[in-house]
């Protein structure tokens, strides 16, 4: 009896380990439009073993490739990957004052139907215009790791 529980707890303690730290950095530009809207330019995913080391290598990874950005938006999946490790991001352009915005979502479960559901909650917090069932949305990446 007792070697089933050690066995488990340390089946246990190698797949929390084994989970990845995920930061999804988005920039955050003006619209083209110039108005005072923000839209998203892109993002940058990275993973690592510290949260704090992915969310700095993502943040440095998104302000070189958009060096016009105004922000950096980071979603990550939790300080401990408590979240998961399915990632999905999901994708939105809506209309703003006559000009196109974008907007991404990204989500983390521990499976991909939890993962979109969560993107899609991210995606209503960044853009509080995005009705679902008027805008739809585009999934633009899933990936589980």
């Amino acid at each position: 009896m007792k070697k089933i529980i050690i066995f488990l707890i340390l089946m246990s303690t190698g797949f929390i380990n084994a989970q990845k730290h995920i930061v999804v950095a988005f920039a955050v530009g003006k619209t083209s439009c110039q108005y005072s809207t923000d839209t998203d330019l892109g993002y940058q995913i990275y993973t690592g073993n510290s949260s704090s080391s992915a969310n700095k290598s993502a943040r440095d990874r998104v302000k070189r490739d958009y060096p016009n950005l105004i922000r950096v938006s980071v979603e990550q999946n939790g300080w401990k990957a408590e979240k998961g490790n399915h990632l999905v991001i999901i994708e939105v352009k809506t209309k703003y004052q006559g000009c196109d915005k974008y907007t991404y979502g990204a989500g983390f479960g521990f499976n991909k139907t939890e993962a979109l559901r969560n993107a899609k909650k991210s995606l209503g917090m960044r853009n509080w215009n995005w009705v679902e069932s008027k805008h739809g949305y585009k999934q633009v990446l899933y990936r589980s790791y």
